[in-house]
């Protein structure tokens, strides 16, 4: 209104405008919306909040700011099982008639732990990493110890993502198995799983003589592959040991034939993670002696040899053993040395009377095997069938 003398006046003001809009996304197929706000260092913005859905982007727009300002949009907390990064939303300056936009990306989130064990009392630990089909893994990858397990982030993966983890080498002696293959991950997910490494170890079992016999390997932990399996002379069968714990032993048992005694080196065999033990299986023909003990031989035994010692009474007792003692002092007429087994220190031990004549000295009836009055290379010959035998008390 205006009067007579009035000397009126008024300003005529513009509102610097922007416009700020706002998308959302979801590393993984989600679509559910999100309360967005968009604050400025000055001015007013409308509306002061809305709803975010993805693919449907939200303008906010901000009026009668000043000069030098700037406006930030959030979420605030991030949605269950992911994680936001809001970097590309903060602090934009905005002058006027700017149509600024951003967006606002939810990345899923989930862990994987995983811990590591091993058959036996070893804790060493060994390094782990984890790979996903998408999305980041941090730590890529850590050192794992018994009784430690480590939890592994995987960020900003996509719907359907899985994760694996492994270890890198195997340790020596030992094979590896797990639960931590392709492993389905969501967001928010906290997934386990376990390395295991199972001790491994081989048994080679030998046989001697010529006849086959079937072996059955047993062991107080683990597994045996195979468990059993027939063992022939010439190349030794190898059994493998997997899974056993700490202080583990061993044991070969043989089926042994009719008519035939076995003896063996197999008993609680101590093993170790990447140990190769070996034993020997012997099977020989069943021979009664006089006094009613069997015993197993691997020379030929002649009738009237009551103590199966390949030599007849009638011929020990010119030579001076006992023909009755099969094994031990004075007993075995080709065990010179009383060692219960034939060898060459047996042969060396002809050297001061080969080729001497009885009645000597240094002739000397213990070593004429073949009672001619003679020691000499007959009597060495009669070794062949007993050489590198041993005898049983």
């Amino acid at each position: 209104a205006v009067a007579p003398a009035d000397a009126r006046s008024c300003t005529i003001t513009n509102n610097a405008q922007a416009t700020l809009t706002v998308a959302k996304a979801y590393s993984n197929a989600n679509i559910t919306p999100v309360t967005v706000s968009v604050t400025c260092t000055s001015g007013s913005v409308s509306p002061a909040s809305a709803s975010v859905t993805p693919g449907t982007p939200v303008t906010f727009t901000v009026t009668g700011f000043s000069s030098g300002s700037s406006c930030s949009a959030t979420e605030g907390a991030a949605p269950t099982g992911y994680s936001k990064n809001e970097a590309a939303c903060t602090a934009l300056a905005v002058a006027p008639g700017d149509a600024r936009s951003c967006t606002i990306t939810n990345n899923a989130q989930a862990t994987l732990t995983v811990a590591k064990a091993y058959s036996n009392a070893n804790i060493t630990p060994v390094t782990v990493s984890v790979t996903c089909t998408s999305g980041t893994v941090s730590p890529a990858s850590a050192s794992v110890t018994p009784g430690t397990p480590v939890s592994f982030t995987v960020t900003g993966f996509s719907s359907g993502a899985s994760c694996s983890a492994s270890e890198s080498p195997v340790p020596a002696g030992y094979t590896a198995t797990d639960n931590c293959t392709a492993l389905a991950v969501a967001p928010g997910d906290a997934r386990s799983c376990t390395i295991t490494n199972n001790a491994q170890a081989t048994l080679t079992v030998a046989k001697a003589n010529i006849t086959p016999v079937t072996v059955t390997v047993t062991c107080t932990s683990g597994s045996v592959f195979p468990a059993s399996a027939s063992v022939a002379p010439g190349p030794p069968t190898v059994f493998t040991v997997v899974g056993f714990s700490a202080t583990a032993t061993c044991s070969g048992a043989a089926s042994v034939p009719a008519g035939h005694v076995g003896s063996d080196n197999c008993d609680n065999i101590s093993i170790a993670a990447g140990s190769s033990a070996s034993c020997t299986v012997t099977t020989n023909p069943a021979c009664l002696r006089s006094d009613g003990t069997q015993v197993g031989v691997s020379w030929a035994v002649p009738p009237g040899d009551d103590d199966c010692d390949g030599f007849t009474t009638a011929r020990e007792t010119p030579i001076g053993t006992d023909p009755g003692l099969g094994c031990g002092i004075n007993a075995w007429p080709v065990d010179i040395t009383d060692d219960l087994q034939v060898g060459l220190a047996d042969v060396l031990a002809y050297i001061p009377v080969f080729n001497t004549t009885a009645p000597g000295p240094p002739y000397s009836n213990r070593f004429d095997l073949n009672a001619d009055s003679n020691v000499g290379l007959l009597d060495i010959l009669m070794f062949i069938p007993f050489y590198n035998a041993t005898c049983t008390p």
